[in-house]
Parts: C-alpha cells; structure tokens; sequence
C-alpha cells in the first residue's frame, strides 16, 4: 500500500473552457521549514485587527518618518495617525510622499500640501515673489558756492574738450565752472583761467586774465542742453611774445569762499585735442550696493578717482557732502510664471523636490528662492522657476506614474515604455531624459506598479502585448507572472483596471507584492517566487481581499485600510476586524491508478502546529477526479485548544479509478498551519 506526498504549495486542475490551470493557495502562503515530508509548511496570512474608523476607499499611504506620522488618503479624508484631519478632498489612486516640512499628494488633479495643520497647493510664482533686485543706491556731491574740487594738473597744449552733466536748474549766476592759474617760466605775470556759466544770460564765457587784464571769450562752439555741456575750450595765452599753457587745477570755487558753482554736476571730463596733459574724469555720483532693499549709509569719502587712471584723485573740500541722488532706479522684479497647474495624475520626492505628472509631462518643484524673495513663500509649493516643465520624447504614450529610483533618476512610466530621466545642470530644464535607458514596455494604470525588490514591479507589457506582471529596470523587463496568473490578467478589459492596485512590503525578511484587481487579490512572494490569493469571507461570499495601502509603522506595526478601518496586521489571529476567514490548499492531480478498476484510499494525513488555538478548527477535505470538480467532502476536527500531541489521519476514503487531487478548506479565527500532507492507494 504506497504512500503518496503531495505537494500542497500549489495545485493543479483544468477551467471550465478546457484548459490545464494552477490552483493557487487561498490565504495561505509557504514559509520555508523543515517539516518532516516536506521543506516548507503554508501558513495563513496575518488576521486583521481594526485600530479606527476611516469609511471610503483608499487611494494612498505613507508613513513620514520626519514627522514620525502615518498619512492615509480614505475617502474625501486626509487622515494622521488614523485621525481626520482635513476633508473636501478629490484624491485619486496615485503617490503620496514627503519632505521634511509637506506631505504631498493628488487631489482633484492637483498638487497638495499638508503643512504644520494646513492645507496648501501648488501654485505659480507671483511677480516679485521669487527675488527682487535692488540697484545700487545713487548719492551725488552737493555744490555750494564755496565748494572746491581739487584735481590732478590738467594741461593742455591749447584746445581742448569739456564734457560736463550738470543740473543748471539749481546753478547761480556767475558761477565758475573751471579755474587754472599759473606763471610762465622766467615771468612774474599770473595767468589765470575761468570758466563761468551766467545763469541770467544763459551764457558760457572763458575768460583768460594775463596779469590782470582778461580777455573775454563767449563759448559758441557747444552743445548746451540744459543739463549737458559740450564745449570745444582753449587754455592758451600769450604772454611777452611767447605762447603760454594755463594749467586747469580746480573745478568750482577760486577761493574756497565764493564763487563756485551752486548745484549738482553728476559728471566731468577734460580730453586734450592738441597734445599735452591725458585726460580726467570724474564722476561725482557714487553707487552703492543696497543687496536687501535697505538704504546704505551715506558716504563720506573726499576722494573721487579718475576714470582714466585709478591712480589719479579728485579731493572735495571739507565744506563738500553727499547727498541722496534726486531719481533712484526702480527694483527689478521677478516675473510671474504661467505653468499649467492641473491635470496631475502622480506624484513623487526626488530629492527636495517634487515631481509632479500629468498625462503629457511632468513639473518639478523649486529648490530655492532667488534674492529679497517672499520669506513666507514655501518653495516646495512652487514650480521651478525657470526651468520645472519636462517633455517626454521616446514614445507619445500616456504618461501614468511617476517615480523616484536609486536617488539620481526619475522614472516616468507611459502605456508603452519607461522613460528615464537624471538632473540636467541646466537652469533651463532641471531634468534631462537618458535614452539608452528607455525600457520598451509600459504599464496600465497609475496604480500598477510599485518598487520591489531594488527594481519596480508592475502589471503592463510591450506596446501591442498582452499583460503580465512585470520587473523594470533601466533598459530591460521580465516577467514574473506564470501563464495561470496571465490568463488572470486577460480576463479583464484594460479599462477595467483603472484602478487596479499593486504594492509592496518586506516582512520577516521577505518581499511580498500585492495586486489588487476588480475581483480578486494575488500574492506573489518574492523569497519563494510563489503566487498565492488573498481573500476576504467564505464560501460562495468570499471575494477580493478587503486590506489595501500596506505600510510599516514603528508604533503599530504593519497596518492597512480594510472596509471601513484602518487595522493593524495580527499574527495571533487568522480573522479579519472580528470576521471568520476561509483558507484553502490544494494538491496537483495526480495519475493514482494506471489501468482499469477501483483502488481504494487509506490514510490520508497532513500535518499542522496543534494545540495553540482557542477553537477546534475543522478541515472539509473534498476530492476531484476531474481537475474541474471537487466533491465528497470529508469535514474532519483536526485541532483542539491545548491538544499538543496529536497526529491527523483519514482512515477510510473510498476508491480512485484513475486520476485525483485533493482540496483542504479551513474555516478559522485562529492562525492556520498546513503541511506533509499525504494519502494511501491501494490494497
């Protein structure tokens, strides 16, 4: 009478439309283990324990480990550490992330921001809002009629020209603009020079004195404007027969006392037109920097240097003092931006930033404030300013996820590749795509995919292809989905999966995805490579799993939103918020009997961890002889509360004509242990 193992991992069967299938474990799922016959024993998935109350969907989770909070999005409801804290909200199945001061996610196709208990949105930068430049403050030197500028010796050889800007509103009459004296070599005649404005006529005169007789000259070769004057000069007299230069040394008053001009000039400039001395110039306007808007001190240099040679000082005399410049140049501000600001679909943390998708493209967030910005202005609220918009190029796909990978790419996932992207260094346009990186295959909604395993796990295919559940990375893909789990995928409409879901968490060291579909929940183990469902209820009224949005809190331990609560994952129990589940192994079908005739059964046996549960739990063992129906179901106490010593063994099964496989369904509030399980054929 041999003995048969069978595996109880995964079984095997045919479908109604005459197809070989897998039969995947229900609520069960392998732990590697030595277990006698076998290397692994199935036991049920964590129960659920409700922690609060949150009714609606669940559209997003994350646990900021800067705030040290749990954000869920349930409903209309942003809820904190299981607590609503805002609603009105529109959110769709999309990202939710943080930085150390917003928690940011999708909502009504818009960016929001969760910030120290208010509510915030994305926004374009107002005028002004991002720097505003402030020019350097103007002061001007102040003429009195005592004012005295010293300079360098300007000496000529005759002709020369006067370039002035000077404000002749406020300059008295008889004002003297220029002064020069001087004794030629081997004379005691004084030679003077002066320039005078007589602001009653309107008149500029030189006047050349050679020991005390002047000779008188109206400037009419000059261009006077009102505020500027250019005139063509000469220093040149002569005196005993020989030709003498007149050296210029003084601007404004002979004396000190009286005399000078009265007023502002803004700027000089003295150019030799027949050789002599080089030429001066000299501003008496002086900027200085205001970087914060605020006015700087006025200055009290006495000392103005020559344009034309650094070396070279004009001196003002004591009496001579700045003073504020009468027109000062506005700020320069910056401009608003204009980016389109709706229609998000995702969101991810790239660093500091944000970036946020739409179907076309995707906006990163700013960084940093330019100078004299809005203090008050979050820049993690506003796009980049110059250069936040980015244009996909390899496929016209519709974009559907976003996601930072590695820290240096962002992932943009379309229908039909996954287009890479890595900071540009360019102010124009902060990201920049990397196109050999480009993966030939996309993915089917925006909740259908997620980081796994160091790569990212998602449901889609090839552009034109069927669906599986797959791996990407840069450039590559791969399948993980067996042809049972893709026929699963077929069986849906692409529109029926909008809102298809697919996660993951590492648990006890093992990385497991979830996909929810419309019907149903699958479990892939990434440690095993096993596929396996989850389920909510029993018999004919069990369905898709009711727990989504799985995440790690270090307060509560894993949780989740199932129905209308948010629970915590419950090792200690099999049920779900209160409510029995259904558990279900199956074994392959099997060839029992070669040739014709009744065998009969013996022995059937399995093991599980007795004794450590509250109620006896029940197996209803059926048999299929077909691959298709089970029957004749066997329901069979196997385990008693504070029974540890106990062995399960089905004596009597009937008979087996050729082909069988077996199906174990428990019903239980308690964890469920199945393992070795094993049958008898023949005499």
């Amino acid at each position: 009478m041999p003995t048969i193992d069978l595996p109880l991992v995964k079984g095997s069967g045919v479908s109604k439309n005459a197809k070989y299938i897998d039969r995947r474990t229900v609520n069960l799922y392998t732990i590697p283990r030595d277990t006698g016959n076998d290397s692994y024993y199935l036991r049920s998935f964590p129960g659920l324990t409700q922690s609060s109350i949150a009714k609606g969907i669940s559209y997003a989770v994350e646990y900021n480990d800067v705030k040290h909070k749990e954000y869920r999005l349930i409903g209309s409801e942003l809820y904190e550490d299981g607590v609503s804290v805002q609603d009105g909200l529109s959110p769709k199945l999309a990202n939710t992330c943080h930085t150390a001061s917003n928690q940011a996610f999708v909502s009504g196709g818009k960016i929001k921001y969760w910030k120290e208990g208010k509510l915030y949105e994305l926004e374009n930068w107002k005028e002004g809002e991002n720097f505003v430049n402030y020019p350097d403050f103007k002061f001007i030197v102040k003429f009195v009629t005592e004012s005295r500028v010293t300079i360098p010796e300007f000496l000529p050889k005759g002709d020369f020209y006067l370039t002035a800007d000077m404000d002749t509103n406020k300059i008295s009459g008889n004002s003297t603009i220029l002064y020069g004296s001087g004794k030629p070599a081997d004379s005691d005649k004084l030679c003077k020079y002066e320039l005078k404005l007589d602001r009653s006529t309107g008149k500029i005169v030189e006047n050349k004195i050679v020991d005390g007789v002047g000779s008188l000259r109206e400037v009419t070769d000059y261009v006077y404007g009102g505020f500027q004057l250019n005139a063509l000069l000469n220093n040149a007299v002569t005196v005993d027969g020989e030709e003498f230069y007149i050296p210029i040394t003084i601007i404004g008053s002979e004396n000190g006392i009286s005399g000078g001009v009265v007023g502002f000039i803004e700027e000089i400039r003295f150019t030799s037109a027949s050789g002599g001395s080089a030429r001066q110039g000299y501003s008496f306007i002086k900027k200085v920097p205001q970087p914060d808007g605020e006015k700087p001190e006025t200055p009290t240099d006495k000392k103005i240097v020559n344009m034309f040679d650094e070396n070279q000082f004009a001196e003002l005399d004591y009496s001579m003092v700045w003073e504020d410049y009468k027109e000062q140049d506005e700020p320069t501000k910056s401009a608003p931006t204009n980016y389109t600001l709706n229609e998000f679909i995702d969101v991810d943390r790239f660093g500091s930033r944000f970036v946020c998708l739409t179907k076309d493209n995707f906006i990163a967030t700013a960084i940093s404030i330019g100078a004299n910005g809005d203090k008050d202005t979050d820049v993690e609220h506003r796009p980049d300013f110059a250069g936040g918009l980015i244009v996909q190029r390899s496929d016209p796909d519709e974009n559907k996820a976003i996601r930072a990978y590695q820290g240096k790419y962002v992932a943009v996932f379309g229908r039909n590749t996954v287009e890479y992207f890595v900071l540009s260094g360019d102010v124009n346009s902060v990201f920049k795509p990397v196109p050999n990186l480009t993966t030939p295959a996309g993915i089917v909604a925006t909740g259908a995919v997620c980081h796994f395993m160091g790569v990212f796990a998602g449901i889609g295919s090839t552009k034109g292809g069927s669906l599986q559940v797959m791996l990407f990375q840069q450039g590559s893909h791969k399948p993980i989905s067996t042809e049972d789990i893709d026929r699963v995928l077929m069986s849906y409409k692409e529109s029926e999966l909008s809102d298809v879901l697919v996660e993951s968490f590492l648990r006890e060291g093992r990385q497991f995805l979830v996909i929810h579909l419309p019907n149903e929940t699958l479990l892939y183990d990434g440690s095993t490579g096993n596929w396996s469902d989850l389920s909510t209820g029993y018999g004919d009224n069990r369905g898709a799993y009711q727990g989504r949005h799985f995440i790690y809190n270090p307060k509560l331990g894993f949780t989740c939103h199932a129905g209308e609560s948010i629970s915590t994952l419950d090792d200690s129990i099999s049920s779900q918020n209160g409510q029995i589940q259904e558990f279900i192994a199956y074994t392959p079908m099997i060839e029992a009997v070669k040739g014709r005739g009744m065998t009969p059964m013996f022995g059937l046996a399995f093991e599980t961890i007795y004794g450590h549960v509250n109620r006896i739990q029940v197996a209803n063992i059926g048999a299929s002889f077909d691959g298709y129906a089970y029957m004749d179901h066997i329901r069979y106490e196997y385990n008693k509360p504070q029974e540890y010593v106990n062995k399960v063994v089905v004596d009597s099964l009937g008979a087996v004509q050729h082909n069988i496989a077996f199906r174990l369904s428990v019903m239980s509030t308690d964890p469920v242990a199945l393992s070795s399980f094993s049958v008898r054929i023949g005499q």
